[in-house]
């Protein structure tokens, strides 16, 4: 398609956009071994990683700002969740309109 199509002035075309500030997972506390896999299960698949035998927190881009691990007992006063106030993870996803 011809670039000239593409940004036809008469015919725009839509975009949508969303944006999200960038999580925080802050361990405040140790959590037992035995707990590794659960804990991991409360966050996205890719946010911890517990391969190398303690926790680490891999990717907090991955994290949907989920709260499941505040409703567990066992994790209560150990992981603190937060937002980057500064830092936005922004999404565009163009609508191409047909002619």
């Amino acid at each position: 398609m011809p670039l000239a199509n593409a940004f036809n002035p008469t015919r725009p075309n839509l975009a949508t956009a969303s944006y999200r500030l960038l999580p925080t997972i802050t361990l405040t506390g140790s959590i037992p071994r035995s707990l590794h896999s659960k804990f991991q299960g409360c966050f996205p698949e890719g946010v911890i990683d517990i391969s190398s035998g303690e926790i680490v927190i891999a990717n907090t881009r991955k994290d949907t700002v989920t709260r499941e691990v505040l409703r567990h007992s066992e994790f209560e006063d150990k992981v603190q969740l937060g937002r980057v106030r500064d830092h936005f993870l922004c999404k565009f996803k163009l609508i191409k309109r047909s002619a």
